[in-house]
């Protein structure tokens, strides 16, 4: 039985009732917007420009205090491995970025 494209009103209003038997409204955001969610900013429409927003931010913020502290070579490169480099791999497989947007990073 075809029921045609699904759609959607956006006034309407989703609810869901919480663990404690409380009904909670849903917040219902535009397609184009992304959230953090497990540590990755993924959008509904596929866009992975805040995700490489937010991975850039983390990594300027991160090198940043590094390159400030009086840690030697050998334990930047660890601390590097150990922190913000788990931080990249962890987000990659949920991300499909171009060629052009890995390029930002250097």
């Amino acid at each position: 039985m075809d029921h045609g494209p699904w759609t959607m009103d956006p006034t309407d209003i989703i609810t869901v009732s919480n663990t404690d038997g409380e009904i909670k409204e849903i917040e219902q955001l535009d397609v184009t917007m992304a959230r953090k969610t497990f540590g990755v900013m993924p959008s509904p429409n596929g866009d992975k420009s805040a995700e490489v927003d937010y991975l850039l931010h983390k990594i300027v913020a991160w090198s940043k205090i590094v390159w400030n502290s009086t840690l030697r070579h050998e334990e930047a490169r660890c601390a590097v491995e150990a922190t913000i480099g788990r931080t990249i791999a962890y987000s990659l497989p949920a991300m499909a970025v171009l060629p052009e947007q890995c390029k930002q990073s250097t």
